[in-house]
């Protein structure tokens, strides 16, 4: 089955954009996570997620931003998402994932929601 999902990503600074596009579904989710597992990886805990052009989201979607969110958050990192159309928001509320992630009204409150966690991660460090 051909994957219908699309993420591109660029760093800026302290975090890293990820563009995404498409229906992020069982076809699709596995593809997904390796994208971001890859970015992980590299050390990029700092995510700011543009959702602006995702269609749907399933299950499987929510499992993959659960697992990731998760693994973001025990490296010290974050991640944040913005540009959610009103059906992926009905999901994340119905779901409560919306209470479990951040999901930002636009890019510049997703970016102060990771950056803002690095400095009260930061800021916690001992010396």
């Amino acid at each position: 089955m051909a994957s219908n999902i699309l993420a591109s990503h660029a760093s800026f600074g302290q975090h890293t954009e990820v563009l995404v596009a498409g229906e992020l579904d069982s076809a699709s989710a596995s593809q997904f996570e390796s994208e971001l597992q890859d970015l992980i990886d590299e050390g990029r805990i700092r995510l700011v997620v543009s959702f602006e052009n995702v269609a749907i989201i399933t299950s499987a979607g929510l499992r993959v931003l659960l697992v990731v969110a998760k693994h973001i958050n025990q490296l010290g990192g974050a991640i944040a998402f913005y540009g959610c159309n009103l059906a992926v928001i009905e999901v994340f509320e119905m779901t409560g994932f919306n209470k479990i992630l951040s999901i930002c009204p636009s890019y510049e409150d997703a970016v102060a929601a990771v950056v803002a966690d690095e400095s009260l991660a930061s800021a916690g460090a001992p010396s």
